[in-house]
């Protein structure tokens, strides 16, 4: 299966491994931003010489549509690297506080 135990769906982990998660997103909405500066650095449709003129307006084209796709995915990476450390942030603090609430109950 996936290497979840029946009926876990994901949603027991450590506050830790939630964090962890998050910087691997991180890493990733990183590596998108880099492409997308990549993409920002085109060259002109002149330095290819007469194949580049031929094919300018379909190149151009298609690189227009895959930097909007960047742009998503990075603007997309950042909600969800948001999203998760607030997700860590509140269970680490329910953790905390059932903790300490089974401390005041638990044996003396």
């Amino acid at each position: 299966m996936n290497g979840l135990p029946q009926g876990d769906n994901g949603f027991h982990v450590a506050p830790d491994q939630v964090t962890a998660h998050a910087q691997r997103v991180e890493r990733t909405h990183e590596v998108l931003d880099q492409a997308l500066q990549a993409a920002n650095q085109r060259m002109g449709y002149e330095a290819f010489g007469l194949l580049g003129l031929a094919f300018a307006w379909r190149c151009n084209e298609t690189m227009e549509g895959m930097t909007e796709a960047l742009r998503t995915a990075i603007d997309t990476s950042n909600y969800h690297v948001s999203a998760v450390r607030k997700w860590a942030e509140v269970k680490r603090v329910d953790e905390e506080s059932i903790g300490t609430l089974l401390g005041k109950i638990g044996p003396k």
